[in-house]
């Protein structure tokens, strides 16, 4: 009886061998935020308050399937809106997806899952959805994200103690798990898409931002 356990045991562990294991989705990603993720308590607290209601997060996916489905060269890009300041979890927000590199109709629909099944907290409710092109350009040490016409963020790795507040300390991580990250300090960052009843356009060097990798398992 030992013995066809074992054999038992020994077939079923080569048959997983065969198995496809899913592939992790991955790529870089960068965030731009309309509060300080670094800074002085004095501003925390004000902005906590009064500020960080909105949000550009990017995927620029390098690698990886969902469902069977591959992502690579899929850029996802989503512009959030929230009632309160966006650290807040239990903050209620809105978001408009825009998607780039989609070759089919399965593409699309594996990009959306990724962010609901991954990110769902991160951006809210998807009030919409655009296919628009969506470009990552880094230069110079600058990272530039353009989405459509309708939202462009510019940053480079921030410089500390330089670019920060005297007594400064990191006081939001990413709103996503990231395997590797830089703090960013945001150079500019605006947004004048049709889908919510605002538009913003920031224009003075804060460090509001990260850019990094991430991968997201299955």
């Amino acid at each position: 009886m030992k013995l066809y356990l074992m054999l038992g045991a020994i077939l079923l562990a080569s048959a997983g061998l065969g198995a496809e294991i899913p592939a992790a989705v991955t790529g870089d990603y960068a965030e731009a935020r309309s509060c300080h993720v670094y800074t002085c308590g004095c501003l925390f607290s004000g902005e906590l308050v009064t500020d960080g209601r909105h949000a550009i997060l990017a995927w620029n996916i390098t690698g990886g399937k969902l469902d069977g489905v591959s992502l690579e060269g899929v850029k996802v890009a989503a512009v959030v809106v929230g009632e309160g300041n966006l650290s807040v979890p239990q903050a209620r927000r809105k978001s408009a997806l825009y998607l780039d590199g989609i070759e089919r109709r399965e593409q699309e629909q594996a990009a959306v899952n990724l962010i609901r099944r991954h990110y769902a907290e991160a951006v809210g409710e998807v009030v919409a959805l655009h296919v628009a092109p969506i470009r990552f350009r880094e230069q110079g040490g600058t990272l530039t994200v353009e989405i459509g016409g309708a939202a462009r963020m510019v940053m480079r790795k921030a410089r500390i103690p330089e670019d920060a507040h005297p007594g400064s300390s990191r006081w939001h991580g990413p709103f996503i798990p990231l395997s590797s990250w830089d703090l960013e300090t945001l150079l500019y960052s605006e947004y004048n898409g049709s889908d919510f009843s605002l538009s913003w356009r920031h224009m003075e060097p804060a460090i509001n931002g990260y850019a990094g990798s991430f991968s997201a398992g299955f």
